[in-house]
C-alpha cells in the first residue's frame, strides 16, 4: 500500500493525475461509488474510471439478449430441481454462487440425482463433487466446446 501511496503522490506532483485510474468492481452500494467518484475525479482529477459493472455485467446482458431475447437468466432456477444433468464449464459454483450450490448439493442428495459434470483444469470443491470432471488443458477450451457442439 504504501508503494501505491508513494507512486500515486509522485504523479500528482508531476501533473499526472491521468495517469491514474479505478477499475470498480459492480458490487459498490451506490455510496461507495459517489465516493469514489468524488476521490477519483474532484480529488485526484482523473478521468480515468470505469468498472464490472460497464465492461462485463452490460456485455453479459447484450450477449443473453442476442442469445435467449433476454438479458437475465435463460432458464428457472427450479429447472434445477428437476434436471437430469447440470454442466458447469470453467465455473466454480460452491464458491462463486454458494446459495445455488446448496441447491445442487440437496439434489445430489437426494433419490434421483442429476448428473453434474464439470469442465474446468482445476479440481475445485465442485469438480469433486461431479458425476464427471473433465480437465482439459490450457488453451483447449474452445477445442473441448466446438467437439460438445459437434458430437
Amino acid at each position: 500500500m504504501a508503494l501505491i501511496v508513494d507512486k500515486s503522490k509522485e504523479l500528482l506532483a508531476e501533473g499526472h493525475s491521468s495517469a491514474i485510474g479505478f477499475y470498480t468492481s459492480g458490487q459498490l452500494f451506490i455510496e461507495e461509488y459517489y465516493t469514489l467518484g468524488v476521490l477519483g475525479k474532484a480529488g485526484l482529477g482523473t478521468p480515468h474510471m470505469d468498472g464490472n459493472t460497464r465492461l462485463c455485467t452490460a456485455t453479459a446482458g447484450a450477449a443473453l439478449k442476442l442469445s435467449f431475447g433476454t438479458d437475465g437468466q435463460a432458464g428457472s432456477y427450479a429447472d434445477l430441481d428437476t434436471t437430469e444433468a447440470v454442466l458447469l464449464v470453467g465455473h466454480n459454483m460452491a464458491s462463486q454462487q454458494t446459495v445455488l450450490w446448496a441447491r445442487i448439493l440437496d439434489r445430489l442428495a437426494s433419490v434421483n440425482p442429476p448428473l453434474l459434470v464439470v469442465i474446468d483444469p482445476r479440481l475445485t470443491y465442485t469438480a469433486q463433487h461431479a458425476t464427471v470432471h473433465l480437465a482439459p488443458r490450457a488453451g483447449t477450451n474452445v477445442a473441448v466446446l466446438n467437439g460438445l457442439l459437434h458430437f
